[in-house]
């Protein structure tokens, strides 16, 4: 089996400073190293390395080389890809990836780490383990995210599109449907199982896109008393966060002033997460505020998928209600 691995940093390339957690160059190789050391395994490891950044610092520069990069490989013959990646931003680089990259038949895996390797703590080898593990079973195409949420659970295969922003303060990563694609348990009769999931639909990656530096997309976190005094003139989209029911505070005049005006400027306000059935009755003005509502879908994914939008001058209203890369739950 031939996997080549991607490190882009993160605190899987990470070690523990006096002050700081830091990116440190010696450990780019302690992933291997340590597969190696304690698996049976026979892999043959090629090595890539076009950045190296903690993942909160990613920016359009990173998704442009790395997508890039990742499509320069697809065919060279290699049974999958693991990206090594930080934790903070991972749903979005998984959301690029999916969107951009034909994958073909070959699995590329997203791994990262909640805390250093050294640290007894860590989950990064297993999570290296398990993508490993999850290549030499998966023999389809597609993103994935390979990750162990707690210390004596299994490593969950999460599809890209499909995974939900951070919880406050965790490390945890989850899946929008509550399910993830598969799993491996690792022991002395280590088993890999894959789990039933509806049919990923869409019209399947888009190609290659050079992101925009910055899309200009105003994000706006639904809060009680929020003054909605946002200056458009700087923005291309709006995307509002609603409450976890898909709501808004539809009786603020603050937020019917600046749909109004949102609508004179020419301004999209995109929705997402408002579920098909009954909803509540505050609901009943997103066609009067003129809001673009969404189906069930994850932040990470729809934020990535306007900014390619914005990137290809598209036409937004079309551009994202059109399903990609099974982004949409319902």
């Amino acid at each position: 089996m031939k996997i080549l691995v991607i490190f882009t940093g993160g605190t899987i390339q990470s070690s523990v400073g006096k002050e700081y957690i830091s990116l440190d160059e010696k450990k780019k190789y302690a992933l291997l190293n340590n597969f190696n050391n304690n698996s049976n395994i026979d892999v043959e490891f090629d090595v890539e390395c076009p950045y190296s950044i903690l993942s909160e610092n990613l920016s359009g520069k990173e998704l442009t080389i790395l997508s890039k990069l990742v499509e320069s490989k697809i065919s060279l013959g290699y049974d999958g890809i693991i990206v090594t990646h930080g934790t903070d931003t991972l749903q979005y680089t998984a959301s690029a990836l999916a969107y951009t990259v034909d994958t073909k038949n070959v699995p590329v895996v997203l791994v990262s780490a909640n805390y250093p390797l050294e640290n007894k703590l860590s989950n990064g080898n297993d999570n290296f383990l398990g993508a490993v593990e999850f290549i030499s079973k998966h023999k389809k195409g597609g993103v994935f995210v390979s990750y162990r949420n707690s210390l004596d659970g299994p490593v969950e295969f999460f599809y890209a599109t499909r995974i939900v922003s951070h919880n406050e303060a965790s490390d945890t990563v989850c899946s929008i449907d509550g399910i993830s694609y598969g799993e491996y348990v690792k022991g002395e009769n280590s088993i890999i199982k894959f789990n039933d999931l509806p049919k990923l639909d869409g019209k399947g990656a888009i190609g290659l896109v050079d992101f925009v530096p910055s899309p200009k997309i105003l994000f706006i976190n639904s809060v009680p008393g929020d003054s909605f005094d946002y200056d458009l003139d700087k923005y291309n989209a709006v995307l509002i966060k609603p409450y976890h029911s898909g709501t808004l505070n539809t009786h603020s005049e603050n937020l019917v002033k600046f749909c109004k005006l949102a609508k004179e400027k020419k301004i999209p306000i995109f929705i997402p997460n408002v579920r098909g059935g009954k909803n509540y009755d505050s609901t009943e003005l997103f066609d009067t505020l003129s809001l673009v509502v969404l189906p069930l879908s994850t932040i990470p994914a729809i934020y990535v998928k306007l900014w390619i939008a914005i990137s290809l001058n598209k036409d937004l209203n079309t551009f994202m209600l059109d399903e990609i890369m099974g982004e949409f739950i319902d």
